[in-house]
């Protein structure tokens, strides 16, 4: 991976991690002309539009200041959510 391209990656995560705290990365092979694929997985039971929304826009800036073009697929996991009761 070239050092711009893992910068951005890394950047990415950190404002992942601060915007959904217990999400997790993993960096894909690029697909769809991107520059890399990753795939997000987000700690709650389904993944509501706002969340994606807050995706998409957080891949915008770092897409806009590192000149890169990520993909990305969000999953919902269980594994970081307490349940009530």
């Amino acid at each position: 991976m070239k050092p711009k391209l893992y910068e951005a990656v890394k950047m990415f995560e950190q404002r992942m991690q601060a915007a959904f705290p217990g999400a997790t990365l993993q960096v894909m092979d690029a697909y769809g002309g991107h520059d890399v694929g990753v795939e997000l997985l987000l700690p709650m039971a389904s993944i509501p539009r706002e969340a994606r929304m807050k995706i998409a826009e957080l891949a915008a800036e770092i897409e806009e200041e590192f000149d890169v073009y990520i993909g990305t697929r969000a999953k919902p996991h269980m594994s970081g959510v307490r349940r009530k009761g």
